[in-house]
Order: structure tokens, then sequence, then C-alpha cells
């Protein structure tokens, strides 16, 4: 359980994060957008252009969410992963459920998986934030022959580059026809 759900976590974050890294998942606000007073939009719509106007925000948050997921894979930097996730899809939730935004619960979902995830660590993470001595959990390996463990490191290796590299193709693809559509010409006064 606890690895399929890494494993659908890192997927649900390359997927949000690559295409923020591509600013595709909140983009820059259009000219219909400000030439529309501010009272008629929606919390959601509004918070949508505010993300959408600062490229280095979004950016910045795709990054950590690509490196979360990319964390979580493995099992020495998993703890790590787990907190780098948890303060990026926290800050996700929060500005889901004060702006209205209609994904709140799938988000809450993601936050709980991190929650049932650390839930391992959590005597180390107490002992840590008390200042008392931790000790630290030792990770055995899976199986006990070599061609186990080849084909455990073959299936991450092919999962990393399907999920990786199908999200970075498809959102590069949407990329370059957005770069190539024409822009709106405006005249007059």
């Amino acid at each position: 359980l606890k690895i399929g759900l890494r494993y659908y976590l890192a997927m649900t974050m390359f997927s949000y994060g690559i295409s923020k890294l591509f600013v595709l998942q909140m983009p820059y606000p259009s000219l219909a957008h400000f030439y529309t007073p501010l009272g008629e939009f929606t919390p959601m719509r509004f918070t949508w252009m505010y993300l959408g106007y600062s490229t280095p925000y979004q950016f910045f948050g795709g990054i950590m969410e690509v490196l979360g997921g990319v964390l979580i894979l493995f099992r020495r930097s998993l703890l790590a992963g787990l907190i780098v996730l948890l303060g990026v899809m926290g800050n996700v939730l929060l500005l889901n459920l004060f702006y209205g935004v209609p994904v709140k619960l799938y988000s809450f979902f993601l936050v709980l998986i991190i929650l049932y995830l650390l839930l391992e660590y959590r005597k180390q993470l107490i002992n840590f934030f008390l200042n008392r001595p931790t000790v630290p959990i030792s990770i055995k390996p899976y199986f006990d022959n070599n061609w186990q463990s080849y084909l455990r490191i073959g299936l991450k290796v092919v999962f990393i580059l399907y999920t990786f590299g199908y999200t970075f193709y498809n959102d590069y693809d949407y990329f370059q026809q957005r770069k190539e559509a024409t822009p709106i010409v405006i005249e007059g006064a």
C-alpha cells in the first residue's frame, strides 16, 4: 500500500509540477481579463490570475513538486521528499480551500497520503522536534536475489522515464503550440 501510494503521489506531482515548469497550469492573464472589473472575478479566477502573473513563483512551485516527487521514489530520501511535499501541498490545499478552487477535496486527499506516509517516521520526528536523540530507520533490502533487485530497479527506472517523459513531452508540445500561436494585434486608441 505504501509503495503504491508513493508512486501514485510521485506521478501526480510530476503531472502538476511539469505543467507549472512550462507555466501552463495558471497562464498569464489574457487581455480580456485585464478589461474585466475586479469585482466580477470569482475568488478562484482572481487567484489563478495573480499566480499566473508571477512566472517565477509558478516555476518554483513546479520545481518543488517535481523534486518532492523524485525524492519519494527512493527509500533513503523518502522523509525529505515527504517534508517537501507537505509544505508544497499544504500551500496548495490552503489556496484551494480559502479561494474556492474546486479541487480542494483532491488536494486534501494528497495531503492525507503524505501524512499517512509520514506516520512511519512519527517517533523520529517527535524526538527531533523535542530535541531528543533519534534513531535512524533501518532500510532492509526488499529482495534477497540479485535478479529481483535488478528487476525492482529496472521497473523503477521505467516508471520514472515513462511518467516524467510522457508528461514532459505532452506539456512541451502544448507549450510549443501556445508559443507559435499568433499574437492578438491591438489597434485603435
